[in-house]
């Protein structure tokens, strides 16, 4: 699978260059442990090396990537205690936004979450991943965004650009299941105002993909490295090198 990073068409380069890399880490983009040289993606997106190199360092800042040595740039591979913090924080941080967003969200946005959710059933049972988790996110953050609270939406996006290169190679050749009886359960508890159900079914939700994941990837004792099993981590990435074990 590749995701492709789309040449930025409007407004500041490398703002445009920050959101498509952005996007390409969230989707998948890139594997865990993949490294890519700055130059390569100048080229890939038509520009100079530049105002790559401006957005990467923000990327850096948000801990999404790593820079290294050589110039080259990698998603990093997640700790087995990482990891979890990092559950951990999803858990509060997410369900709180839903819990919030109960008692402020509009119909436009419930009727939004009502027909993502019937395409993504459709594509759970289509078997198209890279859809299924672009409209998961957009789930999610529909939700989110209709909570106003733009502290705890900084703090779960940069949470998201963390997990979502794991969630792409944890499902990878692997079967899925929907989502849909947790997002069935958050839409019926936003439409009645019920903050606390809304809350339980987005930790539960959470919860439910981080055990997805660490069925996908060995939890190894040795430096607490998160390692991929089978294909997950080499079939389709552009180059996914084993990554290596933190110091």
């Amino acid at each position: 699978m590749t995701v492709k990073i789309d040449k930025p068409q409007r407004g500041s380069l490398r703002d445009q260059i920050y959101l498509a890399l952005r996007e390409g880490v969230w989707s998948g983009a890139f594997a865990p442990g993949q490294s890519i040289t700055i130059m390569a993606l100048a080229e890939q997106m038509e520009t100079s090396a530049m105002p790559v190199r401006e957005a990467l360092r923000q990327l850096v800042a948000e801990e999404a990537i790593q820079m290294m040595p050589n110039r080259t740039v990698m998603v990093p591979v997640l700790s087995h205690g990482a990891f979890d913090e990092i559950t951990t924080l999803r858990k509060h941080a997410e369900g709180l936004l839903a819990e919030r967003a109960a008692t402020r969200i509009g119909d436009a946005d419930l009727q939004t979450l009502r027909e993502l959710e019937k395409k993504m059933a459709g594509l759970a049972s289509q078997r198209d991943l890279d859809t299924y988790l672009r409209m998961n996110r957009e789930f999610h953050f529909t939700v989110y965004r209709a909570a106003r609270s733009e502290i705890y939406m900084s703090l779960v996006e940069r949470l998201w650009l963390r997990v979502g290169p794991l969630i792409r190679y944890a499902l990878n050749d692997r079967e899925f299941e929907s989502s849909s009886d947790n997002h069935q359960l958050a839409i019926e508890a936003l439409a009645r105002r019920d903050g606390d159900t809304a809350r339980r079914a987005f930790e539960q939700d959470i919860a439910a993909a981080a055990e997805e994941i660490k069925e996908a990837f060995n939890f190894t004792i040795d430096g607490g490295a998160l390692l991929a099993t089978g294909k997950a981590m080499n079939k389709g990435a552009r180059r996914s090198p084993t990554p290596a074990l933190p110091a």
